[in-house]
């Protein structure tokens, strides 16, 4: 290995470190950490069988099986692997829960072992680090090494959502991926040099790398100056066209790997058939959309709603649908007592392929799919209303919603019982996995109420004050069911999970209930010019899920057992104004400021984080926090500054590159000489002049220079008509001094004619 194959190396190893770490900082789950050595494995493999003699599909399928050695190693070491058994069992057992994932995948069910997320990722990892090492030493493709590492730790940032600076990771990767570049393409220029006799100066290296960083800094800096690519509309018009199927996959890996948290930060909004009770999840208050709406309703924007749980995610087992026009009011839809028509203006700001509509949905301004449920008088129960061609941000819609205004005392006197066997099998199935304990409690709450709303209520009052609300809940653990493990196991949840265990435990009682999800009400800004409506502010920490029962004649009700949520009294009859419990705040902004010491500690808070997250990049992060220090206290007209050093160094790099365009491979002496003669042209000088009236005319504009000018000149034309066929070396080093001494005089010499000179005239 040569000593600028070790250097590769050494980038090699923190580019793909940045990405690994950057994957790692996540935590989308636990026990991940170990997946960074087969990185690093891998790496060294990729290394060794690179300079190996073997051929290409011998290295390959040696590099497997030692990256299969890897990953069991690191799987038999999880977490979730017993680790009182011997190595033998702890294999065994990991080709169980592999096995058991596989035939998840395959029946399309739900799978939450971690360990192979572990596998997986260890897998990934392995094959990053084999294969920059192939294609850097063996093929010299180096773009096959920054593709697949790039649009990992892209797609990381993409779908993280956490209060990480994952922006670092990116900029190393960035500054490892240039150099990388430089370097590569450095060694290449220097094999065809080597193989020519072209003498290369000892600097080249380190002057040409240096060039290339300041240029990839420079688009670093342009990147966050320019819009934003995934802002634009043909960017978000290509996502949110690729949001249904998208939608439906997504889905399917969530079923699979249940336990990843969830941070819920895609540009598009869309509603698959199906979600999975996942893990902790972390949403941010972006903004979503803002609703026109008149004021006194307790508002749900609901998107779609499922029937079928399974124990572990839920599905919505009806496929009817049909297209609905826009503003069509002559499908019939259910007439159910006590609904008020409420019409809502929506303004978009992030894609959605559904309408967004409060209560029972009736219509919209847009043309859309209805997924529906026949009702018995045949009319057209709409459970979601989707759009052939996803909005985008900025889209505009008016939809129309039968909000419920039944009180208590209208549905205490509904016999829930008298529904059709269709309702019956659909809204009161409870999969066989949910245990008779949950049943039995269900009872308990309920035993001494008559009517089913009073049952329904109890059920939720119980789960508001019993169960307390925590969004970092970890996903049950195989083969436990979701509502018994809040209830018996953890006794917290969130919305998802408060929603499903009052559905189960309403249905074990005989009360039909669904599932639906889209916003909770949001921010309402009741300074509107019409006094009657509110603009109300919805965001994705908005997102939630509640239950819904069925009252037969009323139709589908609402009901909050989400103790992070305000309670939702039926009693009352004033407006509700959109206030966030103040024992769970939702919005994001301090109710008193904070002084200056609570802030300086968050920031250290932060940057100790920062510098854990980086793992072995931990010096990396020290040094950008030394710079973020330095800057926090400079001067404002540091940037600026900065900004001018950038400018002259892009000159001074223009310069160069202008110099020795085209000539680049010419032997020293010409070189040197037609850079002198490139000079002469800027100065204004004539191509027309013999060598040495060009050297006279060049020697009155810098007299500074005239002898490395004669000198050079004198070899130029010693070699050129003197029937010198090669040159020795010290006539090669005469030739480069020259032209370093009359570089910087005729430097001076076109800032003081061509440009000194112009502006005099002027």
């Amino acid at each position: 290995m040569k000593r600028n194959d070790l250097l590769t190396l050494v980038i090699l190893f923190f580019l793909l470190a940045a990405v690994t770490n950057s994957v790692l900082a996540a935590e989308w789950m636990s026990g991940l950490n170990a997946s960074f050595w087969a990185m690093v494995f891998g790496l060294l493999a990729g290394t060794a069988l690179a300079f190996s003699s073997f051929s290409g599909w011998t290295a390959h399928i040696t590099s497997g099986i030692y990256g299969l050695f890897t990953i069991i190693l690191i799987g038999a070491t999880h977490p979730t692997v017993d680790q009182a058994l011997g190595w033998r069992e702890r294999v065994f057992a990991l080709a169980g829960k592999v096995l058991e994932w596989i035939r998840a995948a395959a029946t399309n069910g739900t799978s939450r072992e971690t360990v192979i997320f572990a596998l997986l990722l260890s897998a990934l990892f392995w094959m990053l680090g084999y294969f920059a090492a192939w294609y850097s030493f063996r093929t010299r493709r180096i773009w096959h090494v920054l593709l697949p590492a790039g649009v990992t730790i892209m797609s990381n940032l993409f779908y993280y959502g956490g209060s990480r600076d994952m922006n670092l990771y990116l900029v190393i990767f960035a500054v490892c991926a240039l150099t990388l570049l430089a370097h590569s393409h450095l060694s290449d220029r220097e094999d065809v040099w080597l193989r020519d006799r072209v003498r290369v100066g000892r600097g080249l290296r380190v002057t040409f790398t240096v060039a290339a960083l300041l240029i990839g800094g420079m688009a670093l800096m342009a990147g966050r100056i320019v819009p934003d690519m995934a802002s634009s509309p043909q960017a978000i018009d290509f996502f949110t066209a690729a949001s249904g199927p998208y939608g439906e996959f997504l889905a399917r890996f969530n079923r699979l790997f249940s336990n990843l948290k969830n941070y819920n930060v895609r540009p598009t909004d869309y509603y698959a058939s199906s979600f999975t009770l996942g893990g902790p999840r972390n949403l941010p208050p972006e903004p979503v959309m803002e609703i026109d709406a008149p004021i006194g309703f307790r508002y749900y924007w609901r998107a779609t709603s499922f029937d079928y749980y399974d124990g572990a995610s839920w599905t919505s087992s009806f496929t009817n649908t049909r297209e609905v026009p826009a503003n069509d009011q002559n499908i019939k839809v259910p007439d159910y007592l006590e609904r008020t028509p409420v019409r809502i203006s929506v303004a978009l700001l992030r894609g959605s392929d559904s309408v967004y509509v409060p209560g029972q949905p009736l219509r919209s301004s847009v043309p859309t799919q209805a997924r529906f449920r026949r009702a018995e008088d045949d009319s057209l129960d709409f459970l979601q209303l989707k759009v052939p061609v996803p909005l985008l941000p900025g889209n505009r819609y008016d939809a129309v919603g039968a909000m419920s205004t039944a009180r208590d005392v209208d549905l205490r006197g509904v016999n829930t019982g008298s529904l059709p066997r269709e309702m019956q099998q659909r809204y009161l199935e409870v999969p066989a996995n949910v245990p008779e304990r949950v049943r039995r409690t269900a009872i308990g709450i309920t035993q001494p109420y008559t009517n089913s709303y009073d049952k329904a209520k109890a059920i939720e009052t119980w789960l508001r004050t019993n169960i307390t609300y925590d969004d970092q809940l970890e996903a049950p653990p195989p083969g436990v069911e979701a509502s018994d493990y809040i209830l018996f196991t953890t006794r917290r949840a969130y919305c998802n999970y408060y929603a499903t265990a009052m559905i189960m435990m309403l249905r074990s009682v005989g009360i039909p209930a669904r599932m639906s999800t889209g916003y909770a009400i949001g921010m309402v800004d009741q300074d509107t010019p019409d006094q009657d409506f509110g603009k109300y502010r919805i965001r994705v920490s908005d997102s939630h899920t509640w239950p819904e029962v069925f009252f037969p004649g009323y139709g589908w009700v609402e009901f909050e057992p989400t103790a992070g949520q305000p309670e939702l009294d039926r009693a009352a009859a004033e407006a509700y104004t959109g206030e966030p419990n103040p024992d769970f705040p939702d919005n994001g902004v301090p109710s008193t400021p904070k002084d200056r010491d609570t802030l300086d500690d968050e920031l250290e808070s932060l940057r100790t984080a920062r510098r854990e997250g980086f793992g072995v990049l931990a010096p990396v992060a020290d040094l950008i926090t030394g710079f973020e220090d330095f800057f926090a206290s400079a001067s404002p007209s540091i940037p600026y500054a900065l900004a001018l050093i950038a400018l002259v160094l892009l000159i001074w790099l223009a310069l160069r590159i202008a110099e020795t365009r085209g000539i680049a491979n010419l032997p020293p002496v010409r070189k040197a000489y037609y850079m002198l003669s490139r000079w002469a042209t800027w100065l204004g000088i004539g191509g027309e002049n013999t060598p040495y009236e060009q050297a006279d005319q060049l020697i009155a504009r810098a007299p500074a220079a005239a002898q490395p000018v004669r000198d050079l000149t004198t070899l130029y034309v010693e070699e050129r008509f003197g029937g010198k066929t090669r040159t020795d070396i010290r006539t090669e080093m005469d030739a480069e001094n020259a032209w370093k001494r009359t570089r910087g005089q005729l430097r001076a010499a076109w800032l003081r004619v061509r440009v000194l000179g112009r502006m005099k005239r002027r």
